[in-house]
């Protein structure tokens, strides 16, 4: 479903234009047998100059839906045209004028048309999913969009102001489901980007997330926010329900397929994460997380060689990423496959613009045999680390010159409190005192070992 053409010329008109996109978009991604890209990356091609088979071998489908938008006062037009991308062959083809309020059912109807033009048939279920209509108000339509493009800059004053868009919503339709489940996701954002409580945004959370539930339980996006609480409150068996029933409700939800494929990872079982990254991947091909997801999925199952052809493709492709982001991918890899040489190079890549990973670069140094190298790490790690993570960087490069009394002592917890980052660093970089006593010891010290 690419970005719906905007024909009118005033603000409100581009918010309406983007949220016929998007809830087509939504609607769609409830019928099973339909592969729906992700709006992160059909946005990509809003007043794009590329060909419709250009944009369909990019993001691997067949066909293409394209419409546009013009408000005249309180009517509007949309027109909606889906075709075979590799000819433009028109399959089908509808222009709409209505009034304004009646957008939300133009919404299904198109949704509806693209379904039956397809030949694919949906269950009473699906069918009913696609009918429904979220609200009836038109205001509370445009605060809503407002507060989804708010959040999407991903920021501590842009999260708290989605909340504020929502409540304004809420205020002008309080059986609006949806809104209380973005505020329930915003919620949830701020224990990122605001430094919010987890137990708290918890509770703040599952509150509006009940009233969204108990106004509509057949909207996916409340339970698969509702899998991101109970993850990160540990809650595993819980959450693993709420992603089951929002992948039953909506089957191409990219949220509710990252999230879970990282509720695998966290409880080990690595061949479903796959899964659910790879399915995550191919419904947002141009989303830099996506691709990163699965990258990092195809490392925990060893599968190096697709990992590093995924990580090319990314370079190659349309994808919005920063070089850092890549070069700290290929590290991992390297670090992983156990080629330092190739780690070596991505680390002094690294450490140019986040000198904060120099415990990398002196760890590569160290297992190349580049001792003086190793040691100049060390002597700029002493010169100029923030004191809370000067001893765990000491710590990782004299493992790998593998001077033991040296990496104990910086690791004792006397010293290095930072649990969580030895946590991510043991496996790769202190592999070889696994069965060391002293290390068990401090593994214990750090909570990290019963």
């Amino acid at each position: 479903v690419l970005p719906f053409e905007n024909l009118s010329t005033d603000e409100d008109s581009e918010i309406f234009a983007d949220g016929l996109t998007e809830d087509i978009l939504t609607h769609l991604s409830k019928v099973k047998d339909l592969h729906v890209i992700s709006r992160s990356s059909v946005m990509r091609y809003k007043n794009t100059t590329e060909t419709n088979s250009q944009i369909a071998k990019k993001l691997g489908v067949a066909y293409l839906l394209l419409g546009s938008i013009r408000k005249y006062g309180d009517e509007v037009r949309v027109t909606a045209k889906l075709i075979l991308a590799e000819n433009d062959e028109i399959i089908s083809q509808d222009q709409y004028d209505r009034t304004l309020t009646d957008i939300f059912a133009i919404q299904t109807e198109v949704s509806q048309k693209i379904v039956n033009a397809l030949d694919i048939n949906m269950s009473l279920s699906e069918s009913q999913n696609i009918a429904s209509i979220a609200t009836q108000s038109l205001e509370a339509y445009k605060l809503f969009n407002m507060g989804k493009k708010e959040a999407e800059k991903r920021n501590k004053e842009s999260i708290a102001k989605s909340i504020e868009l929502y409540e304004e919503a809420i205020a002008l339709d309080s059986t609006y489901a949806e809104a209380y489940a973005e505020i329930a996701h915003s919620i949830y954002l701020q224990t990122y980007y605001s430094g919010r409580r987890v137990a708290e945004a918890a509770t703040a959370a599952a509150e509006y997330l009940g009233k969204a539930e108990s106004i509509n339980n057949n909207i996916a996006r409340v339970y698969s926010v509702k899998g991101l609480i109970l993850n990160i409150q540990g809650k595993s068996d819980e959450a693993k329900a709420a992603f089951t029933k929002a992948l039953q409700l909506s089957p191409n939800d990219v949220t509710a397929r990252q999230q879970y494929a990282t509720l695998h990872y966290y409880t080990e079982e690595y061949e479903e994460q796959l899964v659910q990254a790879e399915i995550a991947y191919k419904l947002d091909p141009l989303s830099f997380a996506s691709a990163n997801a699965y990258f990092t999925a195809l490392l925990t199952n060893k599968r190096f060689s697709e990992a590093e052809d995924l990580m090319k493709k990314i370079e190659t492709d349309d994808i919005e990423s920063n070089q850092s982001a890549i070069h700290r991918s290929y590290f991992r890899l390297y670090m992983d496959m156990r080629d330092y040489e190739k780690a070596k190079y991505h680390s002094e890549k690294i450490v140019v613009e986040m000198p904060i990973f120099r415990r990398f670069l002196g760890y590569c140094y160290a297992k190349l045999g580049d001792t003086a190298g190793a040691f100049r790490m060390i002597d700029s790690i002493k010169k100029d680390t923030p004191p809370f993570l000067y001893n765990h960087e000491l710590a990782v490069v004299y493992s790998g010159l593998n001077m033991t009394d040296s990496v104990f002592h910086h690791l004792d917890t006397s010293r290095n409190k930072m649990s969580s980052i030895f946590k991510r660093d043991v496996g790769t970089f202190f592999e070889q005192y696994e069965e060391n006593p002293r290390f068990k010891e401090i593994l214990k010290a750090h909570g990290l070992l019963d």
